[in-house]
């Protein structure tokens, strides 16, 4: 219950001090017409004036006098109860947001205008629409834009990206899941800023680009004289690194036998004696399906080995590819079958004849990226991870092949720039060594951008040590939005702080809980210029309000809008349109192997009455025949090809090659031989697929019968036996285009006589 006795005192107080200040305000004018009085009647005499007729005839100077006197109460009173808030300092931090004018001092600059040329590209900072500018980043810098999704991380800075690079004529390499990217941008790039666009589509393989993820060593081992042995091996190494999934949980022995067999297989066919074409992983793949197998050698049924390992041992010793194959060759039978089925399994992408045709040849080479105005657009699909082997294959190798040849130019650093756009980079298959990749891109000219919903999203796919490294090696951050409080937390401390003065309040109450006095004290303290719950709730749907933190400059809040109120929105025609490339062919090659002994060598060189000193027994061996027979290794001779019905006219070749030697060829020269341009001038054109079969082996025999009718001679029965013969071997259509040919040929020397 209220206490009414408390109740009385605190209204009459607010009465008596009601009544006081009314008084004081009456006061002071009695107060000054008294003074005036005073002088009147004893400073001027004037005997007859009252208080009244003073008050009267000074009233205006009264009125002043007062209200001064008012004012100047009222501004003491007040400042004696103020207190004065300190300035601001910067004694305990110093982080304060940057201006726009620090902004134009530190960033480039340059009008909205697709038109114009720049000598570097970089990253969106600030658009400034009154001066229709857009400040961009200049330097050699990672980047991380943290949005989540929906937020407008492609249209808010990955478009501005894009034209601002162009303008510099800089390569591009995108990861553009949803070919959102690649239709935007193709006919712009292409027609507009005369760049060559090329697209690795694994969605919808039909419309995609081919690319042979062998390039790089086929490359190193192109010439024959001299192949770049190292670099090969490297590149071999990092590519079954990335074929291999090593998830830690089984032995390590498994592991490095899958490498050890697939670098082995892919080394082999990149020096393969075979046109670039047949070159591919779906060789690799065919081999061990192939050559899997075990076989009896050298008339030994204990003798068992694989047919794969056959082919390697008649390697040099010193071949890189037998160098890599030793780890199986050296493992037990039962370990080597393990090695084979593992390898067999993850190889088993690549027995996709779809995809194998995109994978056989490439449209493009990475290298060309160092000289600018490239731009490929990688679309893996985020729904399925099916191809992200592939993926991270194809983006590894583009930062190999980007590092090698800047190694090779003077300060080690490309020409130009080549900007690594990773759009859900997060989503991203795994590439290996990320953190080691961008620390050492940056002095090479090699930029990466990366677009993240969150930190924790970085974390999933990363280790988080890595990805701690992955982040701190950008140097800009951009955070439009996120509903990940430890990713806030983590900007706003990255932000830095600021020193503020915190009011501290105290007062003095009586027993009735009426102040009698109070006071306030101000004290430094430091506070975080934007705090993590600040983040999280902050709208900046709209491009206002984005915060930008740069290394060696103070934070930013900026704007970038939607692409859609730049001027240069009208350049970007968006055009869906695909011309399907699925009539692409494949071209493959395996080792394969013909038996030739030393008598059959002997006998292309010297005549029956020659080789008597060869003995009965060697001479009445049957040669190879049978499937279950031990060959003996040493008399196998190795090529590869696409078709497995070549290996008698191959054998009767090199007996040809042997006889117009005219000397017994030792087995290394055979080998030799079998590696040389003429063989290869050889084999290349009868080593087709059924179809170009057909029509090669068409004309070829036609030219034969052609040849063979112009020196017809009817009195001469050999040629024409011989010309009969020819005739027998000719399929039924190859017949008609016979017949074809002899009908013109006839009308032609009826024609002459």
């Amino acid at each position: 219950m209220r206490n009414p006795d408390k109740k009385k005192t605190i209204s009459n107080e607010v009465i008596f001090n009601v009544i006081g200040i009314v008084g004081v305000i009456l006061l002071v004018p009695i107060f000054i017409t008294f003074v005036f009085w005073y002088l009147d009647t004893n400073v001027l005499q004037q005997v007859d004036e009252n208080f009244l007729n003073t008050f009267v005839s000074h009233s205006k100077e009264i009125l002043i006098i007062s209200v001064s006197l008012y004012a100047l109460a009222f501004y003491y009173v007040v400042t004696f109860f103020r207190t004065v808030k300190p300035k601001k300092t910067d004694m305990l931090a110093s982080q304060c947001w940057s201006t726009v004018s620090e902004q134009k001092k530190f960033f480039g600059s340059t009008v909205v205008d697709a038109s114009l040329n720049l000598e570097e590209g970089g990253s969106p900072i600030n658009y400034l629409p009154n001066e229709n500018i857009i400040l961009y980043e200049k330097g050699a810098v990672h980047d991380i834009v943290v949005g989540t999704t929906r937020c407008g991380k492609s249209r808010k800075i990955v478009r501005q990206l894009v034209m601002i690079v162009s303008m510099a004529g800089e390569s591009m390499i995108f990861n553009d899941p949803k070919k959102e990217m690649y239709f935007d941008f193709r006919n712009f790039l292409e027609k507009k800023k005369d760049y060559k666009v090329n697209c690795l589509d694994f969605r919808n393989l039909q419309y995609s680009d081919g690319w042979n993820p062998l390039d790089s060593i086929i490359d190193c081992l192109q010439d024959r004289d001299d192949p770049d042995i190292d670099n090969a091996d490297q590149y071999s190494q990092d590519m079954v690194t990335s074929i291999v999934v090593d998830s830690g949980k089984g032995e390590q022995i498994w592991i490095d036998g899958q490498k050890a067999l697939i670098k082995g297989i892919i080394l082999a066919n990149c020096q393969a004696n075979v046109s670039e074409d047949k070159k591919n992983f779906y060789s690799v793949y065919q081999t061990l399906a192939l050559l899997g197998g075990e076989q009896a050698y050298n008339n030994n049924p204990n003798d068992k080995k694989m047919k794969l390992s056959a082919y390697m041992n008649s390697l040099d010793e010193t071949d890189i590819a037998r160098t890599a194959y030793t780890t199986i060759t050296n493992s037990p039978e039962k370990t080597r079958g393990s090695f084979m089925t593992s390898a067999l399994a993850t190889l088993q992408l690549f027995s996709s004849i779809k995809l194998m045709k995109v994978l056989s040849k490439s449209d493009f080479s990475f290298r060309e990226f160092t000289e600018g105005k490239r731009a490929l657009f990688i679309v893996n699909p985020d729904e399925k991870k099916t191809y992200d082997r592939i993926a991270g294959i194809c983006f590894d190798q583009s930062y190999q092949t980007l590092v090698f040849e800047a190694n090779r130019m003077q300060g080690r650093r490309l020409k130009k720039k080549v900007h690594m756009i990773y759009d859900e980079f997060g989503n991203m298959p795994t590439i290996d060594a990320m953190q080691s990749k961008m620390t050492v891109a940056l002095s090479r000219g090699i930029v990466y951008h990366l677009y993240v919903q969150g930190f924790d999203q970085l974390n999933d796919r990363y280790d988080e040590s890595i990805a701690r490294i992955i982040r701190g090696n950008c140097n800009l951050t951009y955070f439009i939005s996120s509903a990940d409080l430890n990713t806030c937390k983590e900007v706003a401390e990255s932000i830095g702080d600021e020193t503020i003065w915190g009011p501290s309040h105290s007062a003095n109450y009586n027993p009735i809980a009426s102040s009698t006095g109070s006071g306030v004290n101000y004290s430094m303290s430091k506070r975080q210029l934007v705090d993590a719950n600040e983040l999280m709730v902050a709208d900046n749907r709209d491009g206002n309000g984005i915060i930008v933190k740069r290394t060696y400059f103070s934070p930013s809040k900026v704007y970038l809008p939607d692409c859609s109120e730049y001027p240069w929105y009208e350049e970007m025609k968006t055009d869906e349109t695909e011309i399907s490339k699925a009539d692409r062919e494949l071209n493959w090659a395996v080792p394969r192997c013909f038996e030739l002994r030393d008598t059959e060598i002997r006998k292309a060189v010297y005549t029956d009455e020659d080789c008597n000193s060869i003995s009965m027994s060697e001479r009445r061996r049957p040669i190879l025949t049978q499937k279950n027979s031990m060959p003996n290794e040493k008399e196998l001779y190795w090529y590869w090809s696409m078709r497995d019905d070549l290996s008698e006219s191959v054998k009767k070749h090199v007996i040809q090659h042997i006889a117009n030697c005219n000397k017994i060829l030792s087995r290394k020269e055979i080998m030799k031989y079998l590696k040389s341009k003429e063989f290869f001038d050889y084999i290349n054109p009868i080593d087709v697929a059924d179809k170009q079969r057909y029509l090669t082996e068409s004309a070829d025999r036609v030219k034969m019968v052609k040849t063979a009718l112009q020196s017809f001679d009817n009195n001469s029965s050999q040629k024409q036996s011989t010309l009969m013969k020819k005739i027998d071997d000719l399929s039924v259509p190859q017949l008609r285009e016979l017949a074809s040919v002899a009908r013109v040929i006839r009308d032609g020397k009826a024609r002459n006589g």
